[in-house]
């Protein structure tokens, strides 16, 4: 779950009035509140700016982080060398 409820509340604002101000109405905002729609990077930039807080605020503890597996490794060096095409006689 995020802050965005909690926020836009201190924030003394409405559904229907933080949708103006991201040009949303107050059925995505409610969805984007309770987590059915996933708060993309371009929503949070425009709430956050509305809002005047953090993205990391408005994301409290739910910071979407993916793990990655390591598969291998890349030799560190000069590697160009390899790269290079042999010229023509």
């Amino acid at each position: 779950m995020n802050n965005l409820k909690k926020i836009r509340r201190r924030a003394n604002l409405t559904l229907e009035k933080l949708g103006e101000m991201v040009g949303a109405n107050k059925s995505q905002i409610h969805r984007l509140e309770i987590g059915k729609t996933k708060l993309h990077a371009i929503w949070l930039e425009k709430l956050s700016k509305a809002l005047n807080v953090s993205q990391g605020e408005i994301l409290g503890d739910h910071i979407p982080v993916k793990a990655v597996r390591v598969r291998g490794y890349v030799q560190a060096g000069n590697w160009s060398e390899a790269n290079e095409l042999p010229e023509d006689d």
